[in-house]
């Protein structure tokens, strides 16, 4: 058996990767002191809002 497996810096939503059959493993984001998991805790439009408000993230 293969599996395809990636990191959630590939930008795929999970629908889209559980329909590819994609297996991704989320990225840690540190934000606010705080490590969250890539679009299991986070989602992408929540790490935009808080680098318009001058906030750093990084992973």
């Amino acid at each position: 058996m293969i599996a395809l497996v990636t990191d959630s810096t590939c930008d795929l939503h999970p629908d889209a990767a559980r329909d590819l059959g994609l297996h991704v493993v989320p990225l840690g984001v540190l934000l606010g002191g705080q490590t969250l998991l890539d679009w299991q805790e986070i989602d992408p439009e929540a790490v935009y809002d808080h680098q318009r408000q001058g906030g750093a993230v990084s992973t």
